[in-house]
Formats: structure tokens, sequence, C-alpha cells
């Protein structure tokens, strides 16, 4: 997969991660040289032992946090150059959702859509 997406044959994928990598200041690497592509309308998952980078790299496509090295393209769009662009293209539920217990379900997607705008 390494060899295709650097190759440029997952150029047209809509999701491409291009050794993406990941070090904490605490010198931990969570993610080392990711690469991937995912074509659209592809059905993807992301699965792992704790602590085997799962979490870091969506929090990088996602743009919640930069990689230490490489990119990743969200239609086309860069996580790193265009941050805002791919988070308008892209949802995505944690293990554990931040919300709040007096407020019905509704109203987390109103709050949280007023907050991605």
């Amino acid at each position: 997969e390494e060899d295709r997406v650097l190759s440029g044959d997952a150029n047209m994928d809509l999701i491409v991660l291009n050794k993406m990598t990941k070090q904490y200041p605490n010198g931990k690497v969570a993610v080392n040289n990711m690469s991937l592509g995912i074509p659209p309308g592809q059905c993807f998952g992301l699965l792992g032992i704790n602590g085997a980078g799962k979490t870091t790299t969506m929090a990088m496509l996602t743009a919640e946090f930069p990689p230490t090295a490489g990119d990743a393209t969200l239609a086309g769009f860069s996580v790193t150059k265009e941050p805002e662009k791919t988070r308008r293209r892209i949802g995505y539920c944690p293990q554990f959702d931040a919300h709040f217990m007096n407020m019905t379900g509704r109203e987390h997607v109103a709050l949280y859509a007023a907050i991605k705008g």
C-alpha cells in the first residue's frame, strides 16, 4: 500500500495518508510513517490494540493536531495546509464523545454544527 501511495497511484483516492508520523514531546512515536489510500465509496475500519495509534491517526486526519512529519489529504485538501477545509468534509465520532447530560441529542447536533460552521 505504501508503494501505491508513494508512486502516485492513490492520488484519486478520497483519503490519502502519506508517510504520516506523530511523535510526542516525550519522544514516544505513536504513528510511524503511515501511508494508505482509501478510494471513494470504500468502507474502511482502523483496528488495533490499545496504544497502536488509532486515535492519534484520526486526530491527525481530522486536523485536531498536526502530524510531526508527512501529510494527509481529504478530498484533495491537505490536513496540514488546509485544516479548515478538511474539517468541513469529515465527520468523526470518537470512542468517548464529549456531551452534556442536560442536553438532548438534537441540541448536541445543533451545538456541534454551530461550532463547526
